[in-house]
Parts: structure tokens; sequence; C-alpha cells
């Protein structure tokens, strides 16, 4: 093996030129508007109910502990764990459903389109006289 020692640094070293600090955040990551609005309330408008996860904390006893708190959430955490995929998956199978639909309109139309320009081909190098008229 050829072990030679290098005396000098290579000819291009890449350097950093700026200094990138990350934005400081105040709050944790925020959700998008849309996504904001389903969790306070749906449908969201000037004419709708109040959330009612909001209700449920106005008639909440305001003595709460830490501890229940934290016994509340984590029995809502277990039960959204089981019950989100469901909800979720339903959603999604909803929308492969009219997804395939309209993508098996799509695709026949484009192979119709496809098979008739290629009779036209076909016919049109068959008959090259009738092209002509």
């Amino acid at each position: 093996m050829n072990e030679t020692p290098r005396s000098a640094p290579p000819n291009f070293v890449p350097t950093l030129t700026e200094v990138v600090r990350p934005d400081p955040v105040a709050t944790p990551l925020a959700l998008p508007a849309e996504f904001a609005n389903l969790l306070n309330a749906w449908p969201v408008g000037s004419n709708t109910s109040p959330s009612p996860v909001k209700e449920m904390l106005r008639d909440a006893p305001h003595d709460l502990t830490p501890d229940m708190l934290e016994r509340i959430l984590l029995r809502v955490e277990l039960s959204l764990a089981s019950r989100l995929p469901v909800s979720i998956d339903r959603v999604v199978e909803a929308q492969m459903q009219s997804f395939k639909a309209a993508l098996r309109v799509q695709i026949s139309a484009t192979v119709l389109d496809a098979v008739k320009q290629a009779v036209m081909q076909e016919t049109a190098a068959l008959n090259p006289d009738s092209s002509q008229r």
C-alpha cells in the first residue's frame, strides 16, 4: 500500500461562509390552519356552535389536579390511538374509491383515443388515395 504522508492540504477545501441559525420558536410547531380548525370545531364558520371540547372544558370542574389532568390525557391518548386509525382509514378508503372511479374513466378515454388514432393512421397507410380527396 502507498502510505505517503500528506504534508499539504488539498487545493480546494469547502468552507462555511455563512452562519445559519434556526429561527427561535416561541411555541411548539403550529398545525396548519385547516387542521387547527378541525381540532376546534367542524365545520368552522360564523353560524356554527361552539367547539364541543371548549364546552366540556367550560363545564368541567375547575379543581382538577395535575395528576387528574395527566390521567385524563392518558385516557384520551389511548382512546385516540385505537380510534383515529379507523377514522382515517374510512376517509382514505372513500377518497381512494372516488379516485379509482375517476382514474378508470380517464384511462378508458385515453385508451379509446389511442385506439382511434391508431386505426386512423393504419387506414390512412392502407388507402393513400383516400387521404388526398
